[in-house]
């Protein structure tokens, strides 16, 4: 999400199509633009790129204040597995991850 030339936030997600798996990586706001709803349309956007598939996130610091904070406002359309990311193998295998095989 930029405003100009300016980064004000995004996701990162890993999707796989076969499993019908969606890993959220990471959502960033810039400092400066967090509690106007950023993180919150991201994240719906992200959840709206793939209906229907297998959500989870990456492992988090629970104890991140701003962490605490995005999730407590928090009210996701899909259900989503939080901080235990469902990485498939074909995730793994795009990443050069093998120790799977």
């Amino acid at each position: 999400m930029r405003a100009g030339e300016e980064l004000w936030g995004y996701v990162s997600l890993h999707l796989c199509g076969v499993d019908r798996r969606a890993v959220l990586a990471r959502v960033a706001v810039a400092e400066t633009q967090r509690r106007r709803g950023l993180a919150t349309l991201l994240l719906d956007a992200a959840l709206a790129s793939a209906p229907g598939y297998d959500w989870s996130t990456a492992a988090f610091d629970a104890d991140d204040p701003v962490l605490r904070s995005l999730r407590a406002t928090l009210d996701l359309a899909e259900p989503v597995t939080l901080g235990i990311p469902g990485y498939c193998s074909h995730m793994r295998r795009a990443n050069g991850d093998h120790d799977w095989l």
